[in-house]
């Protein structure tokens, strides 16, 4: 017999549109509904289905497409049983607290004023944190949440670390360096150092570092950037390959080509796991157009579309090798 699974599609605590306001209980009681459970993920709600005897139009709904990566958990039943309930705030000073009611954020509608989850069980937990971690993420980008509340630096930190879907890695590290105070760019970065030295772990700490780096380069101060990169390397020499990247790219940034191509060269002189390669084939192919050198760029651009035939990198490769196609 197939074990039902349950979901729960929650209003957040903005305001409810019209259509909705027959729905839920004055108590804010749960309402259930039944739905195949695999169009939860596909995006193919029903056109109309019954909720306690009160017809619920989902069709009208602006559902959002699933943030789920690589693909949605198997297993899933046939069908579900969904409870929708509204999701009340917290009384944070930010106006962002929200009741999952013991639950965890699937997904998220497009106009944030519903998200739907699960009661999470085994591995699909991945996808509901990531889902999180997102929505927090975007609550921070839109203004509604100040990114400067202490309570988010651990989040923002995983969301380094891990690379959540729907997330820029420096801006998420310009939110975290927020939470920080100080009249200057330097000191805010030093307390961040210092506060990751007492919570976190020496792998998120490394990432950190890569923020930290790629921010001075973004900010054009590539001397910073070239000293963060040594001491990430010093203190976590698990990342030298990535520090000789970083260095590479602050140096090639600051016109120092021939600087730069040393850093390349170091890191070669390390086994190369296939991601790390093709990250450094792209970044020489970089530093060969500021150079003029085209021929070694082509070259390495199309290596990597041999070596890597689909995923970012492929089309990283391929959007340059067009637009040099285009200039001649």
């Amino acid at each position: 017999m197939t074990a039902v699974r349950t979901y729960a599609l929650i209003a957040m605590f903005l305001p409810v549109a019209d259509r909705f306001r027959g729905l839920f209980h004055e108590s804010g009681s749960m309402v259930s509904v039944d739905i195949v459970a695999q169009d939860v993920f596909d995006g193919g709600w029903a056109d109309g289905i019954q909720s306690t005897g009160v017809p619920y139009g989902i069709a009208d709904v602006d559902w959002c497409d699933t943030f789920l990566s690589p693909e949605p958990p198997v297993g899933l039943d046939e069908t579900a049983d969904i409870d929708i309930c509204p999701l009340s705030p917290q009384g944070s000073e930010s106006g962002f607290g929200i009741s999952l009611q013991g639950m965890d954020v699937l997904s998220i509608s497009k106009n944030r004023e519903f998200a739907f989850s699960y009661d999470v069980r085994g591995v699909e937990t991945q996808y509901a944190d990531s889902l999180m971690l997102r929505f927090l993420y975007e609550q921070i980008n839109d203004g509604k949440v100040p990114a400067r509340l202490p309570k988010w630096r651990e989040s923002l930190v995983r969301m380094l670390s891990e690379g959540t879907p729907g997330t820029d890695f420096d801006t998420v590290y310009r939110m975290l360096l927020q939470g920080f105070p100080g009249p200057s760019d330097e000191m805010r970065v030093d307390r961040l150092a210092k506060w990751l030295e007492c919570v976190e772990s020496p792998k998120k700490r490394g990432d950190v570092f890569r923020g930290e780096t790629r921010y001075w380069i973004n900010a054009g101060i590539y001397d910073k950037a070239v000293e963060a990169a040594d001491r990430m390397q010093e203190a976590y020499p698990e990342y030298a390959i990535r520090a000789c990247r970083l260095r590479a790219l602050a140096y090639a940034s600051a016109g120092e080509l021939a600087l730069a191509r040393v850093e390349i060269s170091k890191a070669r002189s390390h086994s190369l796991p296939c991601g790390e390669r093709l990250e450094l084939l792209y970044l020489e192919a970089w530093i060969s157009l500021q150079d003029n050198d085209i021929e070694l760029a082509e070259r390495n651009l199309r290596t990597i579309l041999k070596e890597a035939p689909n995923g970012n990198m492929n089309r990283k490769a391929r959007h340059v090798l067009d637009s040099l196609e285009g200039t001649r």
